[in-house]
């Protein structure tokens, strides 16, 4: 039950990557047709609103990342090969990483970045399965009872 409760939080964060992505991506081609077709064989205006519109996006991920959470930048894979090791990184599986982590990717390959969004799957997937198989949350203040048998080192890596 608890891989498939984890199996489905990490499918349903890179559904929403995937619609995020193509929301995004759909709205700035339809901006910079709405600039072409205003704009009567004109160049400049439609390619200047793509870029400021790429531009735009790529810096929301990045204030996002640098702000508001650090270890969120980068694919996540290294990181989590750490913790798999033994080093500790602080707010390495955070909820907060997860939504800054999610919300990153979103912005940069919305905003044409040449970034994958595999890398940081492992990373979401981590923090997803490190949550839930804690049962616990120490950014949201909610504890379960059903899973207290799991609140250690060893049980949480095995998870991850």
């Amino acid at each position: 039950i608890i891989a498939f409760m984890i199996g489905m939080g990490t499918a349903l964060a890179g559904f929403g990557i995937d619609v995020g992505t193509k929301l995004l991506q759909n709205g700035k081609y339809q901006l910079t047709n709405l600039l072409k077709t205003n704009c009567n064989d004109c160049f400049w205006a439609p390619f200047l609103g793509y870029v400021a519109i790429n531009v735009a996006l790529v810096f929301i991920g990045a204030v996002m990342v640098a702000l508001g959470e650090p270890v969120a930048a980068g694919s996540g894979i290294s990181e989590i090969k750490c913790y798999l090791n033994g080093v500790k990184i602080p707010r390495i599986l955070r909820i907060k990483t997860l939504f800054v982590k999610v919300f990153g990717v979103l912005f940069s390959v919305g905003g044409g970045l040449c970034a994958g969004k595999e890398g940081p799957m492992i990373h979401t997937g981590a923090i997803i399965a490190a949550g839930i198989s804690q049962g616990k949350s120490t950014t949201l203040p909610i504890s379960t009872n059903w899973l207290k048998s799991f609140r250690n080192d060893r049980e949480k890596r095995d998870f991850v």
